[in-house]
């Protein structure tokens, strides 16, 4: 009787570990799909002119557009990039491929932008 019940405690441990090493993986692993660095670097607009082409670049200090800082900081929540300015919020879904990815402008929906990641 007594070695079923150490082999009932030794088995609910085990999976009781297990549990929490898989719960723990699937948070680290979330944890960097959120990461804001996800969406570092330059992003260049597509579909625009060569006079009229907007570049935002988007590291740890904050959202520069066309090489001047317009916040000091924005939310990535693994799908979408808010930016607060001066001049209100901007929303960008993040769309494309891991080898192609693209911004899309949300808002403001007027005029319609896409920023392909730039090298």
């Amino acid at each position: 009787m007594q070695k079923n019940h150490l082999m009932t405690a030794l088995f609910t441990t085990v999976w009781v570990l297990l549990a929490l090493c898989f719960s723990s993986l699937i948070y680290l692993s979330y944890q960097d799909y959120v990461h804001p660095r996800n969406v570092y670097g330059k992003w260049i607009e597509v579909d625009a002119p060569d006079y009229n082409t907007d570049v935002l670049f988007l590291n740890e200090r904050g959202v520069y557009r066309n090489e001047r800082l317009i916040s000091t900081r924005f939310l990535f929540d693994g799908t979408t990039v808010t930016i607060k300015t001066g001049q209100g919020n901007y929303v960008y879904q993040v769309a494309g491929s891991d080898n192609k990815p693209l911004l899309k402008r949300l808002e403001p929906s007027i005029p319609p932008k896409r920023f392909a990641k730039g090298s």
